[in-house]
């Protein structure tokens, strides 16, 4: 994996020098829509290509069950860091651990695995105190496009305030298991 990091490192000083990855500012309830261009940038570390990454940053005031979803024609990779990226020029950033901007320390929250590229986009959860955040996305497919452009939409929501299981059906499934056992212990 290192040798493809190092291949990319190279090939991305070669062709764009020192690029920029996007850094966009973001709220939780929002939808955002962006394009990566490749489809291995989250993948394999990539802040050398231009738009190979991108950045979420946002702030929250209270704690949040964060859940970002992602939809799109390739693998995404997504990471959750503490902290708010400010320079994304040339940075040396790791999609599953910690990793400065050369101004700031981020700390891995949580994210995708790098291990299983090209497996889904399974949603990312967090449990996030107050407090700025950044989000890395880009691609996870692993097939090594680096010339294409994907789109992709996302999702930040905040869990917490969602109701997965309403009370009626609750209420009848445990009178349900209660009849259940009440008939077996009769048996």
């Amino acid at each position: 994996m290192q040798i493809l990091k190092s291949f990319a490192f190279y090939i991305g000083l070669t062709l764009c020098g020192a690029a920029n990855a996007a850094i966009i500012e973001t709220n939780i309830g929002n939808i955002e829509t962006g394009s990566v261009l490749g489809d291995s940038g989250w993948l394999i570390e990539d802040t050398f290509t231009a738009d190979a990454l991108n950045f979420y940053t946002f702030s929250i005031s209270d704690a949040i069950d964060l859940k970002i979803e992602a939809i799109a024609d390739i693998a995404i990779g997504l990471s959750i860091y503490s902290g708010t990226i400010s320079n994304a020029s040339g940075i040396i950033f790791n999609n599953d651990s910690d990793f400065s901007d050369f101004t700031t320390k981020l700390e891995y929250i949580a994210g995708v695995s790098a291990l299983l590229p090209g497996f889904d986009n399974s949603p990312v959860r967090a449990l996030l105190a107050s407090g700025d955040y950044t989000v890395a996305v880009g691609g996870n497919q692993g097939m090594f496009d680096m010339f294409s452009r994907f789109d992709y939409s996302l999702s930040f929501t905040d869990a917490s305030s969602i109701n997965t299981v309403s009370a009626p059906p609750l209420a009848f499934f445990i009178a349900y298991l209660a009849m259940l056992v009440i008939t077996l212990r009769k048996s």
